[in-house]
């Protein structure tokens, strides 16, 4: 109940909305959608495949994978607020994309149905036990040789997240019987130092003045991306990274 009213007050905190312009290029301006939508460009889903998005937000991932490979996908996410911004965002889009409200302990799919499952930085706000379930529940949704993408921060536990970092979310992958599971860092040191300019002195400058703020760091971000893209590493030295684990 707690992660669902957090994420529910966050939806109803963004108080800015997406043009109409950003919803039909799918650029939010974030740097983590960016980073995202690269993730599953290079992973080039299957035309008319079925993909799930765990803990699918406003459902950037989920609207892009349906509009620009032609597949079908069902956003899920515990929001229901975040939910209604993904459904009026596809008001503008007319994706093949579903919709369902239900946490991640009852999810209502069969085992074997989805090509592909993404979660993007949707599992943090569980307990290490509760992850482990969820990932074992993923992988039975999975066919055999389905894609599993799995990406967060690269970073140990905050007070508010239950970060595990790619080594141990690769661990448990092989644990729960992966065939082929492969793991990239994005963003080193240079990365670093100027993601830290952006949240430490151009938020606290700008805080007074969100439009503004949010004009300037949807520029910011791209040269963040390029950065970060420049910056890949194999180790869990990186800011980010992503792991693809086959069934």
């Amino acid at each position: 109940k707690k992660i669902k009213n957090d994420w529910d007050n966050a939806a109803s905190k963004n108080n800015i909305k997406e043009s109409h312009q950003q919803i039909k290029s799918h650029n939010t301006g974030s740097l983590q959608n960016l980073y995202y939508l690269d993730i599953i460009k290079k992973n080039q889903p299957k035309k008319q495949s079925i993909w799930l998005d765990v803990c699918c937000g406003s459902a950037s991932n989920s609207l892009f994978i349906s509009e620009k490979f032609d597949c079908f996908s069902i956003g899920f996410d515990l929001s229901l607020k975040r939910l209604q911004i993904a459904k009026q965002k596809n008001k503008i889009l007319k994706t093949n994309v579903e919709f369902i409200n239900a946490d991640l302990f009852h999810m209502p799919f069969k085992n074997n149905i989805f090509d592909g499952i993404i979660a993007m930085q949707s599992l943090s706000d569980y307990k290490l036990d509760e992850q482990k379930k969820i990932l074992k529940n993923l992988k039975d949704f999975l066919i055999d040789g389905g894609s599993f993408i799995l990406s967060d921060a690269n970073l140990k536990n905050s007070s508010n997240y239950n970060l595990l970092g790619m080594e141990k979310y690769l661990e448990i992958l092989n644990e729960i019987g992966y065939s082929k599971i492969t793991g990239e860092g994005w963003g080193g040191k240079n990365f670093q130092i100027l993601w830290r300019v952006r949240n430490r002195i151009l938020r606290r400058i700008l805080k007074n003045n969100i439009k503004l703020l949010k004009k300037i760091e949807s520029r910011y971000n791209s040269l963040l991306f390029c950065i970060g893209n420049f910056e890949k590493k194999s180790n869990k030295k990186s800011f980010f990274f992503h792991i693809i684990g086959i069934k």
